[in-house]
Parts: structure tokens; sequence; C-alpha cells
């Protein structure tokens, strides 16, 4: 059996952000369409096309839309350019957590699924109108497709995958293959956000220690979309239902040098000596007003730091805070017209065909 998507962790450390996408279908069989939206829509959003024109109208939107998600940079100036031509361009993290509360998000169209055989359009003509997008494509194929025509096709990156409709598996081949996919859409998308991103972690973890921490986050709370959060240098999380944590971490270096900032500047002593230990967590993003308590119960009007317990995983401190737990710089909460993955593609499935607008 396939697993559910919430049992499957999504994070990448290549990867500054993740969301689940949705998949664009397109043939001219409309029983068929519906058949497939129906089965697969446990794990899948499907916006379901019989016309390659508007279809294509909506993956040349899907595209932009994915632009702006993945280069939030913007030049300096027309003339900053540095002695070898390069231009100099601004890294706007905060743009990454404003994705997670984009009403249309899930509207970005990381696959697409054509019939190969269509009256208006072949299938591979269509995947060829897709080479530059970055959108990843499957190929139905049937009695009347030409193999050898598409193993060329596959082999020279028109599309990225071919599935028969004849075959028994083909349901599951699908879910499994658009999985797959997503995660290549992100890879070949990620690379100048990552390094980007990198450069602006508050700690010094490897990739590995950030890969070990999210997993223990996803077995605690098992999120499917997750975006980089420059304020703090943590992750926002997301689970299926829409409920939100933050997940901070840290290493012994970082937690030391906050500690001593505590203990010289603030005499915060006994909260400087949990942050040595281990046992609690306070990244240097959180050394302002906002979590400061002046007079902490029983210490008369000593001032102390929040801090956060903490837990330890592959030389890595790390903590998940609840959403009520974060001060409104941090994170407002959801808007008004925000939706859940899980309400998303239930409300997707009531979408006509060939419906074009944003989601």
């Amino acid at each position: 059996m396939l697993k559910r998507e919430s049992m499957t962790n999504p994070f990448r450390a290549e990867f500054p952000f993740y969301l689940p996408c949705c998949v664009l279908m397109l043939d001219d069989n409309e029983e068929f369409l519906q058949s497939v939206r129906t089965a697969i829509s446990g794990e899948h959003a499907v916006l379901c096309y019989t016309s390659p024109t508007r279809a294509l109208t909506r993956l040349r939107a899907a595209e932009k839309q994915a632009a702006q998600g993945f280069y939030p940079f913007s030049s300096v100036s027309d003339e900053a350019f540095t002695d070898d031509g390069d231009q100099l361009v601004v890294f706007q993290a905060s743009g990454l957590q404003e994705i997670i509360g984009s009403p249309d998000r899930y509207g970005m169209i990381s696959v697409a699924i054509v019939d190969e055989v269509m009256p208006e359009m072949r299938g591979l003509e269509f995947c060829r109108k897709l080479q530059k997008s970055g959108i990843k494509t499957i190929l139905l194929t049937g009695e009347m497709t030409d193999p050898a025509q598409t193993i060329a096709a596959f082999n020279d990156g028109i599309i990225d995958r071919f599935i028969s409709k004849g075959d028994a598996q083909a349901l599951d081949k699908i879910i499994l293959a658009i999985a797959e996919l997503q995660q290549r859409f992100f890879t070949d998308k990620s690379p100048a956000l990552y390094l980007a991103t990198t450069a602006a972690r508050k700690c010094g973890l490897t990739d590995d220690q950030l890969n070990a921490v999210m997993a223990e986050a996803h077995a605690i709370f098992p999120y499917t979309e997750y975006y980089f959060h420059s304020k703090s240098g943590g992750y926002l999380l997301r689970d299926l239902s829409g409920a939100t944590k933050l997940c901070l971490f840290s290493d012994q270096e970082t937690q030391g040098e906050v500690a001593d900032f505590l203990a010289d500047q603030e005499g915060g002593l006994a909260e400087a000596e949990k942050l040595r230990c281990g046992s609690h967590l306070l990244p240097w993003g959180f050394l302002n007003d906002e979590f400061v308590d002046e007079n902490p119960p029983g210490k008369g009007t000593q001032t102390t730091r929040t801090s956060f317990a903490a837990r330890a995983v592959a030389g890595a401190f790390w903590c998940l805070i609840e959403e009520s737990d974060m001060p409104p710089s941090l994170y407002q909460g959801p808007r008004q017209n925000e939706t859940s993955w899980d309400a998303f593609k239930l409300g997707l499935l009531a979408v006509p065909l060939n419906e074009d607008t944003a989601i």
C-alpha cells in the first residue's frame, strides 16, 4: 500500500521550502479524467482538462507563479555590478515565509499528465511546449502510440515518464511518478535559493544534521509543507489539516555564544546554564524584547529570556514551538482566506473540467 503524504517526510536540506503542488491532467476522455482524479485525490490535487489550449494557458500561469516563489531576489540597482560583470542582487528571505500565507500557493503546478492520442493535439507535441517551463511531464500511452517515438522523446528530455493506460498498475505508477517528479521539480528550481538560505542560517548545522532534526520533527508533527523562516533561522511547518508550528535548531557552539551573552550582558546565569547543557534552546534571533519576562514567578524583578525545552539529535539541539507561542513578529497566524492542503484537495474535486483560472 502506498504511504499517505503525512507519513512521508518531505524535508530536504537543499529545498529551502517545499509544499504539495497541483497536478494538471490532459485527456480528451472526460470519464477517464474524472475517474483518475477521484482515484488519486487522496494523495494529489488534480486539475483536469480536455482542451490543450486551455491547459497550456493554465500551465503558463503556473510557470510564472513558480518563478516568483523560487526567485525572491531583487537587483541592488541597475548599475550594481562586480568587477567580473556579475550583477549584485539582494536575497529577500522573508519572501519564503510569506508563501505560507498565500491563498493560491497550492495552485503551483509541478507535474502535467498528458494523453498521447488526442484529436486537437498529440501529447508529445504538447509536452514539447513545456520543455523550458520546468514542469515535469508524464505521457499516457495506448495501443495507437508509437513506442519508438515515445522512447526517443524520453531520451531527449521531452517527457519525464511514460505509463501505459492499459497497465494494471497504472494508477499506482502514476501516484509514485508524481511524487518522484515533484521532488525533481523542486531539485531543479532550488539551487540558487539553497545557496542563499545556507548563508542566512543562524547556526552552523550541516545538511546531514538538519535532515536528522527535521526527520525527528516530522515523527512528532507530520508536516507536509515547510518554509525557511529568516527571522528565527528555523522552519515554519504545516500539516495536512493546516496546523502550524515553528522548528528551531542550533549547535553547541552557537548556544555557547548565546549563553555567554546572557551571562555577561544580562546576568542570566541560570538561563545560560540551560543553554550550555543543551536542555533549552534560544536562537540569536530571539534576543529581543518580545521574549523577555520582566517578572518571572518567584524571582522578583529579574529579567529572563524565554527559552524552549530542547531535544538533541546528531549533535544538534532543536525544538518545536506551538503556533500560540509565536509572537506576531514571527508569525501572524493563518489569513482569513487560507485553506489547508486537505481542504484544498477536497475542494478541487468540484472544480469543472477546463477550469483555467488561478486556484
